[in-house]
């Protein structure tokens, strides 16, 4: 394995699109209380737990969008061909730091620190979930419109 588990993942789910109202509502909810999974974990192998195995992949893509925000797709694309090169056996989490250090200058502690931050942020902020999960908003929306409709066709049905 050249890449840490939680990187791999987190570019498939960020490239593929993969996120869920509940999903994003568990990672949100883990990020305002502090409870988030540490990436050291995941290096490997994913939570078996369903819950705690969806935060990863939620964790995982939001660190990756961070990333990508910030250093850009093409940093992305040189910590990539960085790891690729390195030769040897290497730890995942060693050989992924080395390579954000030389496509960034940041190493990967420096990233984490720095997305984690940005997160403390959005705390104070607390309606910007409602852009990052726009898809969980408008079935919000469409969820209580219906209920309406339903009460309102019930109530012309008893009369």
């Amino acid at each position: 394995r050249v890449l840490p588990r939680w990187f791999e993942e987190g570019l498939a789910e960020r490239i593929g699109g993969g996120i869920t109202i509940i999903a994003g509502a568990r990672f949100e909810i883990a990020a305002a209380h502090d409870r988030l999974l540490r990436f050291e974990d995941l290096t490997h192998a994913f939570p078996a737990d369903a819950e705690r195995a969806d935060l990863a992949y939620q964790q995982s893509q939001r660190f990756v969008a961070h990333l990508i925000e910030h250093a850009g797709w093409r940093a992305v694309q040189a910590t990539l061909t960085a790891l690729l090169a390195q030769e040897g056996p290497v730890e995942p989490s060693v050989a992924l730091d080395a390579a954000l250090r030389a496509a960034t200058v940041q190493d990967l502690g420096a990233w984490i620190a720095d997305w984690r931050h940005s997160l403390l942020e959005r705390r104070s902020r607390w309606w910007l979930w409602m852009f990052t999960d726009l898809g969980g908003v408008l079935l919000a929306v469409m969820a209580v419109l219906a209920a309406g409709l339903f009460a309102g066709l019930r109530r012309r049905q008893s009369c």
